[in-house]
C-alpha cells in the first residue's frame, strides 16, 4: 500500500508533539517568570487588598465569614450595616464601603423602599426620609472609622437626567 508523501508516521507525530508541548511549557514558564519579575519590580506585588461582600454568602454567618476571611488574608467585608460593625471589629476587619439604609414610605397608594436602587436622591419627595435615615447611619459609620457609605440616585422613571442630577445634589447637600 502506498501512502501520500505528506503523511506523517505515528513516531514522527509523537516526537513532534512532545517537542511542541515542551516548547509551549517553557514559553509559558518564561512568561510567568517575566510577569512575576515585572510585578516585583513595580512594587505592586503583595499590595492588593482583597475584600468580600457578605450578600454573596447568605448561608454563612458574618462571624464565620470574618473568621475564614481573616485566615485568607482579607482586610475588609463590604456593604454591611452599622449593626454588623462590632463583628467586624472583633475580627480586626474593615468595611471600605458601608451599605445603604432604607425605609418604607407611601407613594401613589403603595409602599416603596426609599434608599434602594430604584428610589433614591433623584426624587425631591424622598429627601426628608433619606436625610432622616442617612444621618444616624453616617454617624455610626464615622464612629466606627468607616468613611464610605454607598447611596443611590434612583431610577429615572421618566425624569430628565439634568433634573435628576440637580435633585441628587440638593438632597446630598442637606
Amino acid at each position: 500500500m502506498t501512502t501520500p508523501a505528506h503523511s506523517v508516521s505515528r513516531r514522527s507525530f509523537v516526537s513532534g508533539s512532545t517537542a511542541a508541548v515542551a516548547a509551549a511549557a517553557v514559553s509559558l514558564h518564561d512568561r510567568i517568570a517575566l510577569a512575576e519579575d515585572a510585578a516585583a519590580k513595580s512594587g505592586v506585588a503583595g499590595k492588593i487588598r482583597h475584600s468580600v461582600c457578605k450578600w454573596c454568602y447568605k448561608d454563612i454567618s458574618l462571624d464565620d465569614l470574618c473568621t475564614a476571611g481573616k485566615e485568607f488574608g482579607l482586610g475588609s467585608v463590604e456593604l454591611l450595616l452599622p449593626e454588623d460593625f462590632p463583628t467586624l471589629k472583633k475580627h480586626g476587619l474593615h468595611c471600605a464601603m458601608v451599605s445603604f439604609p432604607s425605609a418604607e414610605m407611601e407613594k401613589d397608594g403603595k409602599k416603596i423602599k426609599v434608599g434602594t436602587i430604584p428610589h433614591g436622591f433623584n426624587r425631591v419627595e424622598h429627601h426628608d426620609l433619606l436625610v432622616e435615615i442617612y444621618e444616624p447611619h453616617l454617624k455610626a459609620s464615622a464612629d466606627a472609622g468607616f468613611t464610605n457609605v454607598i447611596c443611590f440616585s434612583g431610577n429615572r422613571d421618566g425624569l430628565d437626567d439634568e433634573q435628576g442630577l440637580e435633585n441628587c445634589a440638593k438632597g446630598l447637600k442637606r
